[in-house]
C-alpha cells in the first residue's frame, strides 16, 4: 500500500512525554514511545491506557517541546 503523506516519516524509537490538562487545571504527564516523526507530525505509542486530550504537548528527552493535536487514533 502506498503512503500518500505531505511529509516523509522518519522511523525512530525515542522516549517522550505527553502532557495535557485534564480539564480541572491539573497537568497529566504520560510516558510514550515516539515511533515516527515528520515535518507535520509524529506517531506515538502510549505506555499507559490513560485517555489523552485532543490537544497536548509532546516533550522529547532533549527538552524540545511541541504543541500537538490528535489527528488520528488507533484502537
Amino acid at each position: 500500500m502506498s503512503d500518500h503523506r505531505a511529509a516523509v516519516r522518519h522511523h525512530t524509537l525515542r522516549t517522550g512525554i505527553v502532557e495535557f490538562d485534564n480539564g480541572t487545571g491539573s497537568l497529566i504527564s504520560v510516558p510514550c514511545t515516539i515511533r515516527d516523526v515528520s515535518g507535520t507530525g509524529a506517531r506515538l505509542a502510549l505506555n499507559s491506557s490513560l485517555w489523552v486530550a485532543e490537544q497536548f504537548s509532546l516533550i522529547f528527552l532533549s527538552g524540545l517541546r511541541k504543541d500537538c493535536r490528535v489527528a488520528w487514533r488507533k484502537g
